[in-house]
């Protein structure tokens, strides 16, 4: 009796599993009822923000000396473009770092072993990377907005600093195989009203897809059942667009990933895309 009950109860498994198996497949057959498109748009507008890339630094053999290079070089700066008078102009700061126990001349370390590191002179180093913003630029005309710049670069070069394309855009030249050649960077900061629109011009693109396939095939275009939003140029893309996402997320995380997304190293419109998968329901005529 005992073999008897372990086989029926062994059958009995089974034929519930395959029941569970069955139901699913069911399910997803269900699911996937209607049309499912794809639908891509594209808006507009012009950035209304600017940046360059400043590199602030003080050197010397103790500690004490080179933070007040350091500070002094800062002010300095941040004076000269003060005295601008630039309307919608700022500087936001990274924080500063310190680099200790560098030798004053690294390269001779591997030059045959000539130099005796242990009496090499070591120094210490404050640096700070500063960001040059001037916001509303989608207002300002071409030749204003080339003036204004023009005295950016003069007051930071009277300055005794460089400025330099941000980080951002050199990865982005990297990824594209160019050298960047633009010292300023522009970005549209506020994307939603144009994303809106983008959002709409995809929707609109779908439901003419999903209407054209409903009429080959002899059916009615229903409502719509999901919608979900997808990678612009996921599909086929052969760029290094995807890559150069993933490579800002894990470089400056999420929102240094967002911030490159509508940057451009010329005064000009920036494209928002948007890409939506979406499901229609179908009728019967």
């Amino acid at each position: 009796m005992k073999r008897v009950w372990g086989g029926w109860s062994c059958g009995v498994l089974m034929l519930a599993a395959a029941l569970v198996g069955l139901s699913a497949l069911t399910a997803g057959a269900q699911e996937s009822r209607g049309i499912t498109v794809s639908g891509e748009g594209v808006a507009e507008a012009m950035p209304d923000v600017m940046e360059l890339a400043a590199k602030i630094d003080g050197n010397a053999q103790l500690a004490g000396d080179a933070l007040e290079k350091f500070r002094g070089n800062k002010k300095r700066f941040v004076d000269a473009l003060k005295r601008l008078g630039i309307e919608g102009l700022s500087i936001v700061d990274s924080g500063p770092s310190v680099n200790s126990g560098t030798p004053a001349n690294p390269m001779a370390a591997f030059q045959g072993g000539q130099v005796d590191e242990t009496k090499m002179p070591n120094s210490v180093g404050f640096q700070e990377e500063l960001t040059v913003t001037l916001s509303g630029v989608d207002k300002m005309q071409a030749e204003d907005l080339l003036r204004s710049l023009t005295l950016i670069i003069d007051a930071a070069k009277d300055a005794g600093v460089n400025l330099s394309a941000s980080p951002i855009s050199m990865i982005q030249a990297q990824f594209q195989g160019a050298k960047p050649t633009s010292l300023a960077t522009y970005r549209l900061s506020q994307p939603d009203a144009a994303k809106q629109q983008a959002y709409e011009a995809a929707l609109a693109s779908a439901r003419a897809k999903a209407e054209r396939l409903a009429q080959l095939a002899g059916l009615k275009l229903g409502d719509i059942v999901s919608i979900r939003e997808t990678a612009p140029g996921a599909q086929g893309d052969d760029d290094n667009g995807g890559m150069m996402g993933a490579y800002l997320t894990l470089m400056t995380g999420a929102a240094g990933k967002e911030k490159t997304e509508y940057t451009s190293g010329e005064f000009k419109k920036i494209p928002v895309a948007a890409s939506l998968s979406v499901q229609f329901d179908i009728v019967k005529k």
